[in-house]
């Protein structure tokens, strides 16, 4: 540094312009060697890093353990993508991990499309023979209950995947209406078959959760007893769950629910290992259905 401006900063004593013009022209010299300086750090901390993750114990991992890691965490399909976009072998591990491939959760059926039937496909696709496990849903809480022209059930995509799509293990339905299942049902039954047979008729597992906004009457039920949509499950489902809405939700005159009667058909409660039932309705209607299964005569 110069003698005579190291002197004014020593001082309080103003400069003159000549050294308001050294000053100013030191300051420039400064900036820009900070400016490298803070260029060449970024570059070394890059290395640095390199260096770190090639050194790192989770590079060293077996494929198996890096996969049940996965397992493990409540990854979003799009997070189990990108997760295969970081290397070579983290991409290998995943495919070889085939249960992360062997759920889907799909919460908008109404927004399916030819698209969105092919990524299913080829996500199953890499779950090998590992059961899968497909959710049906409707996220959307502002829809209410169903019309027979909107009802998220009649969606070509699901009626698709259901009779024509890969083999299913598991599946889980969320009706928003009482008619929700019926025109499903419906609709897999009008539906021509792939040529290795209809997903729906080879389910081992059935989870039905009819949602709070859905509306029940003994008027319609008692009408259509004979040709329930129950009467219409796959007859090889070894576990079923039946989750009704709320009394108080599902009836205009709760008191009415004592008259439902469920028409579950014996012959597919007979052939069940495990059976759930929620409903807080009144009456004897969950007892019949459990003499059904569990009665010794």
């Amino acid at each position: 540094m110069d003698r005579d401006l190291a002197s004014v900063l020593s001082t309080n004593i103003p400069p003159n312009s000549g050294e308001i013009v050294a000053l100013k022209t030191r300051m420039e010299d400064l900036n820009t060697t900070i400016s490298e300086m803070r260029s060449r750090l970024r570059e070394l901390e890059t290395e640095f890093e390199g260096y770190r993750g090639a050194t790192s114990a989770l590079r060293r991992l077996p494929s198996e353990i890096l996969g049940e890691i996965l397992l493990s965490l409540p990854l979003s399909a799009q997070e189990l993508v990108n997760f295969g976009l970081v290397s070579k072998s983290w991409r290998e591990t995943t495919l070889l991990t085939h249960r992360l491939w062997s759920r889907i959760k799909i919460g908008k059926p109404r927004q399916l499309s030819e698209q969105s039937y092919n990524s299913i496909v080829t996500w199953f696709g890499r779950s090998g023979a590992v059961p899968r496990r497909l959710e049906i849903l409707e996220e959307d809480s502002q829809r209410g209950r169903c019309a027979s022209d909107d009802c998220h059930m009649l969606n070509p995509i699901v009626v698709k995947l259901l009779t024509r799509g890969p083999s299913l293990d598991e599946l889980v339905l969320l009706c928003k209406g009482r008619h929700c299942l019926r025109r499903l049902v419906n609709a897999i039954s009008s539906s021509e078959a792939g040529s290795s047979g209809r997903p729906w008729d080879g389910i081992r597992s059935l989870q039905l959760d009819f949602d709070n906004d859905s509306s029940w009457t003994t008027r319609s039920l008692n009408a259509v007893q004979q040709e329930t949509a129950f009467q219409s499950l796959p007859r090889h489902i070894g576990s079923l769950s039946l989750n009704f809405p709320a009394m108080e939700e599902a009836f205009d005159r709760p008191p009415s629910a004592a008259f439902i009667s469920l028409c579950v058909p014996s012959e597919l409660l007979e052939g069940l290992t495990y059976l759930e039932i929620t409903c807080d309705w009144e009456g004897g209607h969950v007892l019949s259905v459990k003499r059904y299964k569990y009665d010794p005569l």
